[in-house]
């Protein structure tokens, strides 16, 4: 796994070092962020800046908390590309997040399904 896309360390460090707990953590996550970030292509769609802005910025602080650096990096992006007024970025930008987000989901249901596995 890559500590760019999701560093688990470090989100372990923040649930007691519980592999349980970080495994619900991620479970609501995964589902949460899904639909901000549905909710955020809503935003785009529309050209709603005050809803672009809120919204990333809620990803970048959840994706921060769970230790996913590069998506909470693009997400800063989009969120700081509507505060300085740069448009045109937004697209391109949103398929980086995109990306970072697909990369990321990868990564957590591959913990959450390794993780059930060893249970067995």
């Amino acid at each position: 796994m890559s500590k760019e896309i999701w560093d688990y360390h470090d989100a372990l460090s923040r649930t007691l070092s519980s592999d349980d707990i970080l495994a619900e953590v991620i479970t609501s996550y995964i589902d949460d962020t899904q639909t901000v970030f549905d909710q955020l292509i809503d935003a785009l769609e529309s050209r709603d800046l005050e809803n672009i802005r809120f919204h990333a910025h809620t990803l970048k602080g959840t994706a921060a908390n769970i230790g996913a650096p590069r998506f909470s990096d693009h997400a800063k992006q989009i969120e700081f590309a509507v505060k300085d007024n740069v448009l045109e970025q937004l697209d391109p930008l949103l398929t980086q997040l995109k990306q970072s987000k697909l990369a990321l989901f990868e990564q957590l249901s591959y913990f959450l399904n390794n993780r059930s596995q060893a249970k067995k």
